[in-house]
């Protein structure tokens, strides 16, 4: 049994989104029970000082289209809701104690004037940040009943795909392809192709089958094991990258194989300082995660941070989330152009 990459390294994952409809939505996301407003997104996107903090930059009007503050804002808020939603999970309450630090650090942290609906929302995620990482530096791998939530909790990430993969931007897409034709093994057009590099390699571990973009998930799904695929396109707000694969393996982790791995993701949760709840909430938000189109066309955790990535086209304001969404659907990632 190969080893799980729980956080892949070199590919950056986006989580595909859908939508439909033609009525007005006040819902900019929904994060499993948690419902993100398109009135708070606006409101904190106008924030000038909240956007500062965000390494954003202030809102120019009250359009609720796509745009970078838009984004930002509403990539926080995802991250919030997921926190609340984690937290609620595991039964943890965010103390008096706990919001007078979040309350602290804010002023130290925060220059400028904040609104009161911006300050409330950096509060909540540095209070349910630091409740989250005491309750997590708590947990012991040898607690079967403990491991067995946190495994329960990801259920995407037990399905995974051992590959080889190798990217170049389409700039370099033809030596590539070039390389492949001559018989090169995937590993061997990383080495021989300028600018390609080998993106996932079985023997470090496997990935998440979320972890793929749509287009590399068609192509794995019917591919034969030890059989190279491609050249498949991937494209990105980014640009476009080509990509060949080998599948050397299929394998589900059932929760007796996902042992050394849970202690490993045990290992990463404690440490608020350097994010480590958001490392469990970026993997529940997986299965439980819609955006409005209107604001994006995925979600990006690849920095350990929520980002929202951009429409693939632009949309009308009067599109709206399918009704009843809010608990599954995501279905794929997009890689780096320039692996």
């Amino acid at each position: 049994m190969r080893r799980l990459l729980l956080v892949p390294v070199s590919l950056v994952v986006v989580w595909a989104v859908a939508a439909c409809g033609t009525t007005a939505d006040d819902r900019a996301a929904l994060v499993g029970p948690e419902t993100v407003s398109v009135e708070t997104v606006d409101a904190l996107a106008q924030d000038a000082a909240f956007m500062g903090a965000l390494q954003g930059e202030p809102g120019t009007s009250e359009s609720t289209l796509p745009g970078l503050s838009a984004r930002t804002a509403l990539g926080f808020e995802i991250s919030v809701a997921g926190l609340k939603a984690v937290a609620d999970e595991w039964g943890v309450t965010v103390s008096d104690a706990d919001r007078s630090s979040a309350e602290e650090t804010v002023s130290q942290q925060v220059t400028g004037e904040l609104s009161a609906e911006a300050r409330s929302s950096l509060i909540d995620y540095v209070a349910h940040l630091n409740a989250l990482a005491q309750e997590f530096s708590e947990l012991d791998p040898s607690d079967t009943e403990q491991m067995r939530a946190l495994y329960d909790g990801i259920p995407s990430q037990w399905n995974q795909v051992c590959a080889a993969i190798v990217g170049v931007a389409e700039a370099n897409a033809a030596e590539l392809e070039a390389e492949a034709r001559s018989g090169s093994s995937v590993e061997e057009m990383a080495e021989g192709v300028s600018g390609a590099q080998l993106v996932a390699n079985p023997d470090e571990g496997c990935l998440p089958a979320s972890a793929f973009p749509e287009e590399l998930a068609d192509a794995v799904e019917g591919a034969a094991t030890g059989a190279t695929v491609g050249p498949v396109t991937v494209e990105s707000p980014r640009g476009s990258a080509v990509y060949f694969v080998r599948v050397d393996e299929f394998q589900h982790l059932s929760f007796d194989e996902a042992e050394d791995e849970l202690a490993q993701l045990v290992s990463s949760l404690g440490d608020a300082q350097s994010g480590g709840p958001m490392v469990y909430v970026s993997a529940w938000l997986n299965d439980r995660i819609e955006v409005n189109p209107r604001y994006g066309s995925g979600v990006d955790f690849s920095t350990g941070q929520v980002a929202v990535v951009p429409p693939e086209a632009p949309v009308t304001t009067g599109t709206t989330l399918p009704t009843g969404v809010g608990s599954g659907g995501a279905t794929g990632s997009e890689p780096q152009t320039t692996p």
